[in-house]
Formats: C-alpha cells, structure tokens, sequence
C-alpha cells in the first residue's frame, strides 16, 4: 500500500540529544546535511526537583514538503510513528510525554495522524544528575512527501 506520493530516506530515524541537568540541545542535526532541510529538533529542559523530576520540551520544525506519522497511529503503522525515549547511562527512563494531536489522513480503514510544521511535544522524566539522551524516533528511514 503507498501511503505518500514519494519516500525519501535521507532522515535518520533516530536523534540523540544529550541534555545536562537543566540544560538545553540547539538542533539535533548538523546543518548543511540532507536532514537538517526537513526536521530540526530542539529540546529544552527545565530545573530538577526534589524528587528527581525535570519538565522537558521537545520541538520539531517540519519542513512543509513533507510530513511525520504522528504518536497516533494505526496499528500497522506503529513502528513509523513518532516516539520519544530518555535515557541515562544507556538505560530506559520512565518518561511521560504528551503527544499533541496531528492532523488525521487516510482511508476510513487504516486511519492515521501527522505532524507538518511546527511541533511542541512536552514532558517529564525522573532522572539523576548524569546527563541524559533524549531520542527522537522519527518513520524508520523515510520521510514522506505530501
């Protein structure tokens, strides 16, 4: 089934961003590479609590030739769909991320969400003083043209 009118794979499927405590990452992708003309990634966290808690603030800028799945997807979607995980010292932390809602397509059978534009994904993880790895996992290989 063709889902887009092209596939392009020159975005990474996934993007680590290390995030000190209370710190901020600029873009995750290099300027002047193929990806950095169609997703730019902020992530920006807050102040570390008491009990270990840190507010953090993933933003996407999409380019508007193409489109993300979004959080919502179909069942025979889901390993395309837009996902973030935390880690520190490469274990997986309990992270509570609240994905906003994308815009629905598809036919009545398989339908789906997308992100295009720009994206404000927030959250909120308990972490310790270490730094951590916010990974953005984006559609397997491809970005999908519209």
């Amino acid at each position: 089934m063709r889902l887009g009118s092209r596939m392009r794979p020159h975005v990474p499927s996934l993007l680590l961003l290390i995030l000190a405590a209370g710190g901020s990452v600029g873009s995750a992708i290099p300027e002047g590479s193929k990806a950095s003309h169609y997703v730019k990634v902020d992530v920006k966290g807050g102040a570390i609590d008491a009990k270990g808690n840190q507010a953090l603030t993933v933003s996407l800028d999409i380019s508007p030739k193409i489109y993300l799945y979004a959080n919502v997807v179909a069942h025979d979607l889901a390993n395309l769909r837009l996902k973030i995980d935390v880690l520190q010292e490469d274990k997986l932390l309990e992270a509570d991320f609240k994905y906003p809602s994308g815009t629905v397509k598809g036919p009545e059978d398989l339908r789906y969400e997308t992100y295009q534009g720009k994206v404000v994904i927030k959250g909120t993880v308990r972490r310790g003083k270490l730094p951590i790895v916010v990974r953005v996992h984006m559609l397997g290989n491809l970005l999908v043209s519209v």
